[in-house]
Order: structure tokens, then sequence, then C-alpha cells
């Protein structure tokens, strides 16, 4: 893995929020050619749904009712993964081919989790380009 190495040469774009979407934090970098598919604001969940023109996807979801960590179920199905983002310690959890990934960021009010086929690279830049963090 190459985490450490330079993300600045990342292709993607300027992110803008949406009119609709009823979070105050929301991803501010997105890799090329992913658009927003869908978006869902509930009463403790926010949801973003990422996909690109081969079908791939991710989210980017906010909660107000999760603890600060990723549901134990789920990230069992994975393995862990320390990342470092602008300093701070996080775990992300990949499945064995590295092809879907997962990563929890708590916030005071609850927890932002990014999940989907990403790599660790564009994985780490959108984490570093949340607005609100």
């Amino acid at each position: 893995f190459t985490d450490y190495s330079d993300i600045s040469s990342l292709d993607g774009y300027t992110f803008e929020k949406p009119p609709e979407w009823d979070c105050e934090y929301y991803p501010t970098w997105i890799p090329e050619d992913y658009a927003v598919k869908n978006i869902r604001n509930g009463v403790n969940v926010n949801s973003m749904n990422f996909e690109d023109k081969s079908n791939h996807s991710f989210s980017f979801t906010f909660s107000r009712t999760w603890s600060n960590d990723y549901n134990n179920a789920n990230t069992s199905m994975f393995s862990p993964y320390t990342v470092y983002i602008q300093g701070k310690e996080l775990t992300a959890y990949y499945n064995d081919d590295r092809t879907h990934v997962l990563i929890s960021v708590g916030v005071s009010n609850g927890v932002i989790t990014i999940e989907g086929e990403l790599t660790s690279k564009a994985l780490i830049k959108i984490v570093e380009n949340i607005y609100g963090l």
C-alpha cells in the first residue's frame, strides 16, 4: 500500500454541497468520474451515494445515533488497516481483495462513515476534505 505517498496528484474535483443535503458535514473532494446518485435525509441519518460510469460506488453517511466506531458486526467481515489522516490515527477496514473499504470518523454529535469501492489514497483524500471537521 502507498498510503504515505503524495495524494495531491489524485484525479478528482471540488464537490459543492447539494442544496438538498441537510447535514453540516459533507465531502468537498470527490474522485474523478463519481457523481451523486441519491441523497437521503432522515431524522438521525443522512446519506449520500456516489457512483461512477463503471457502476463503482461509495457512500458518505452521517449518523447521530451510532457510537464513535463502526458497527462491529460489519467490521468482522473486513481486515483492519491503520491510516493517518491529518495526524490522527484511524482504522479503515478492507475486504480480503481490498476492493471495498469502510472507515468511521467520530465527531462530537455522531459519526461519519465512508464505505465503498475506493482506493486507500482516495479514501484518505475524501476524509481530509470533509467540511465541518
